[in-house]
């Protein structure tokens, strides 16, 4: 579906549902961008009921297969935490009640740069405690290879891996081609394989997968900080649920490993790197690409939050294995998320070691990727 107007969205919404309910006045639409500046077809439609109360309701327009997902995934987690009430949909439209507050992803940018005083990691721990709830009540489901396969989530990482997205990426005629076939090296470390090597590493498990049986759990699929929503009164709510299902353990965390503790310096923000990073040196020879670089305190607090993850989902990850390795989720959500051909070059040296990190160190121990840059 392509962008729809505010003012399709104000015909539209009317008369599927507004002049139905009570608040059948609409006095104002307003369009919901991301925490990345994108333009999404989701709104929030202010409307008033016959005594003058007003009412904020949160109106999205994504397409009919995702409305159902978000549909299957409400009722599947709405008993284990908490969401946002589905009022209405159909084959166009999805109404949720509309939360008022904060997504948890810009908190943690505000703390970042010191504009505001909220506990970050309290509010983590608190939003740990109530995922607690989901994976240690959820039922189980045993899945084979096959139909881990066809899991929403896995357009994150397997259709990805074998996909269009790789080719364009790292293929023969991509500017950084190059480069994943040279050994890095960083403050004296020599990575054990090129990003060429890791790639074909991951490739090669999910070949060794083929007659695997994994139990799995409910999970959410994208729980990242970009999906959640902290009230004034900091209450958390969990947004989004087009990914929800079934799935293996190490597959639901790590989206909100990676994204939350890396997306947003590595990825997205490239001005801001200077803030998180100190490059010394990059030097790329035929066979070699030497990197010189040191990280700041801010990038320290980042990864904190993965270590309350880790502590808070210890025994469930004990308890359940996965069709691949841990780093292997995190390797592809770093590398076949944005272009790398697009970064610009201060970006480079960090893209590429993060690639190197992420496929060898302790996801464990968060704070041990701390030791490459010693």
């Amino acid at each position: 579906m392509g962008t729809i107007s505010i003012k399709e969205v104000y015909q539209d919404s009317y008369n599927r549902y507004f002049k139905k309910s009570k608040y059948n006045n609409i006095v104002s639409i307003s369009r919901i961008k991301r925490v990345f500046g994108a333009n999404t077809n989701c709104f929030i439609v202010k409307a008033v009921n016959e005594d003058g109360l007003s009412k904020n309701f949160f109106v999205k327009y994504p397409n009919l297969s995702t409305i159902l997902q978000e549909i299957r995934g409400y009722k599947s987690l709405k008993d284990y935490i908490t969401i946002p009430e589905v009022l209405y949909y159909d084959d166009k439209i999805l109404i949720n009640s509309y939360i008022e507050g904060q997504l948890l992803s810009e908190l943690v940018i505000k703390r970042d740069f010191k504009r505001n005083n909220i506990d970050i990691l309290k509010l983590e721990k608190n939003k740990e405690n109530i995922l607690s709830n989901l994976y240690k009540n959820s039922p189980e489901k045993i899945l084979t290879f096959d139909k881990y396969l066809k899991i929403k989530a896995n357009k994150l990482f397997y259709k990805r891996l074998f996909g269009r997205r790789y080719e364009n990426f790292y293929g023969s005629t991509s500017s950084v081609h190059s480069l994943i076939n040279k050994k890095i090296i960083l403050n004296g470390h020599k990575f054990k394989k090129t990003i060429f090597e890791i790639f074909e590493d991951i490739k090669n498990e999910y070949k060794n997968a083929e007659k695997k049986e994994v139990t799995c759990i409910l999970g959410h699929g994208d729980l990242h900080h970009g999906n959640i929503i902290c009230t004034k009164s900091l209450k958390t709510y969990f947004i989004d649920l087009e990914y929800a299902s079934f799935m293996p353990i190490y597959m639901e965390l790590a989206k909100p490993y990676y994204n939350d503790s890396f997306v947003f310096v590595l990825l997205y923000h490239f001005g801001l790197l200077e803030r998180y990073f100190s490059l010394k040196k990059f030097e790329i020879t035929d066979s070699a690409i030497k990197i010189e670089a040191s990280v700041k305190k801010s990038f320290r607090r980042r990864l904190q939050l993965a270590s309350i993850k880790m502590k808070a989902r210890s025994n469930i990850l004990e308890k359940y294995s996965d069709f691949i390795r841990f780093n292997s989720y995190l390797v592809m959500s770093h590398t076949l998320n944005r272009d790398p051909n697009t970064f610009p070059e201060i970006m480079i040296p960090f893209f590429l070691i993060f690639t190197c990190i992420l496929d060898e160190f302790d996801y464990k121990n968060p704070e041990s990727i701390l030791d490459y840059f010693k």
